[in-house]
């Protein structure tokens, strides 16, 4: 069931979601088929489990992101958060007015003109006749459909339809927004201004749930994501660790099909062994990064006038002769880079090489004069060869940078730090294994 009351604290709260559909397991053509399907005692039909004891919280002003494969459940939730179904099991709650980008056009008309849809599909989203016509100019720039706003919908193009589709949700101005792959809608410029239109929502204080393959999407726009896997949560987290954790989960689905699929050329020709040896091996690359954080006098917030340390632990399981390059980087929550460095360009400020031999090492990259607002920031780290032909390993922390005090506030998301200026020092101290 759905009410419009949840805690002060989450907007959406869904409990122990099920849904469960009744799917014809014979094909019926015609009524005295299906009868005589009955009489032999055949089952017609089976359930069907879409979702299973589902459940996820979401705060006022977040964007939560729900990931996985095709058929999983993802749009079957968002269904139930806008209340266009109703759960088998379970209850959802949510406070406010949901505005769902789910089936772009759902309802229109196609006898009516683009602007008598503007009216049918706003007031089904619960927007007064004054409201809609209040809206209806931005609609219709929005959708830029110019002399077809007057024509019936019957003679648009399948763009034209999503993106007066697209125009209608957006203007209704929603307390929560549930996105449905829609992130591929018109033409480039097209693309390029819903993805506009979505940052102002989501900056505004929109509550907004995503769907959408666009893994580097939902890193750079959702603050947590849920990952399903047929119906059920496996797991949640922030964004970024939510994706690795997908990639992960997939890349081990696809190594167990490969090994099903090949099984008996596996056993004939004797490489079961080599091949699961090769299996364990892959990724291994040498070199390890076991940890990732930010320091300043043993707080992780920091006063970037002042002096304070990205901090790396590295593992190195063999000597690299020719050595490496570590190097990290600075994200604003747009995933646009700051600024960055690496060992390879910092090498006069280098303090030893003795991270390139086996064993554990720290690496400590020390900054100090970093024009940052108050907020937080994203750090990443990678190891490369020297010629940056191949990544040996990464890590990321979304929102490890927090600055209190600003330096300089004034446009600081939008300019690029000499990072070389910056990186006092690097300090390396290794360990014995």
């Amino acid at each position: 069931m759905t009410s419009s009351s949840t805690t002060s604290e989450n907007i959406i709260e869904c409990s122990n979601i099920n849904v469960t559909y009744n799917a014809p397991s014979v094909f019926a053509g015609t009524l005295k088929e299906l009868l005589i399907s009955k009489v032999r005692g055949v089952k017609t039909s089976q359930l069907s489990c879409a979702l299973e004891d589902v459940s996820i919280q979401v705060k006022r002003g977040e964007c939560v992101a729900l990931i996985g494969h095709n058929g999983c459940g993802k749009s079957t939730l968002l269904k139930v958060i806008a209340g266009i179904l109703k759960p088998t099991k379970g209850t959802s709650k949510i406070s406010g007015r949901v505005a769902p980008l789910i089936e772009l056009g759902a309802g229109f008309d196609m006898e009516l003109t683009g602007r008598e849809n503007v009216l049918l599909s706003c007031s089904l989203m619960g927007l007064t006749r004054k409201q809609i016509l209040e809206r209806m100019d931005s609609i219709f720039r929005f959708s830029e459909l110019n002399d077809f706003f007057e024509k019936p919908v019957k003679t648009y193009s399948s763009g034209m339809y999503m993106r007066l589709g697209f125009a209608c949700a957006v203007a209704v101005e929603a307390d929560i927004l549930l996105i449905d792959e829609i992130l591929a809608v018109g033409d480039e410029n097209f693309q390029k201004k819903c993805l506009h239109k979505i940052n102002e929502i989501q900056s505004s204080g929109t509550t907004i749930i995503m769907v959408s393959h666009d893994l580097a999407s939902i890193a750079r726009m959702a603050n947590r994501a849920y990952v399903i896997d047929h119906g059920r949560v496996i797991h949640k987290s922030n964004a970024i660790e939510a994706v690795e954790f997908y990639k992960e989960h997939m890349a081990e689905i696809a190594r167990k099909q490969y090994e099903e699929e090949h099984a008996d050329e596996i056993a004939e020709d004797g490489r079961k062994k080599e091949l699961a040896d090769s299996l364990q091996r892959l990724g291994e690359k040498g070199v390890k990064i076991t940890d990732l954080f930010v320091r300043q006098d043993g707080s992780d917030s920091v006063d970037p006038v002042k002096t304070f340390q990205i901090i790396a632990q590295i593992m190195v399981k063999k000597d690299f002769e020719n050595g490496f390059r570590i190097g990290f980087g600075v994200q604003n929550r747009h995933a646009m880079r700051l600024f960055g460095t690496d060992t390879h360009i910092l090498k006069s400020k280098l303090d030893s090489e003795n991270c390139f031999k086996k064993g554990s090492h720290k690496i400590t990259f020390n900054l100090s004069n970093i024009p940052l607002g108050s907020g937080d920031y994203n750090v990443t780290l990678g190891i490369h060869d020297n010629d940056l032909k191949e990544c040996l390993d990464s890590m990321g922390i979304h929102d490890g940078l927090k600055v209190i005090n600003s330096h300089d506030p004034q446009n600081f998301d939008e300019d690029i730090i000499n990072a070389f200026q910056v990186t006092e020092s690097v300090e390396i101290t290794s360990f014995s294994e």
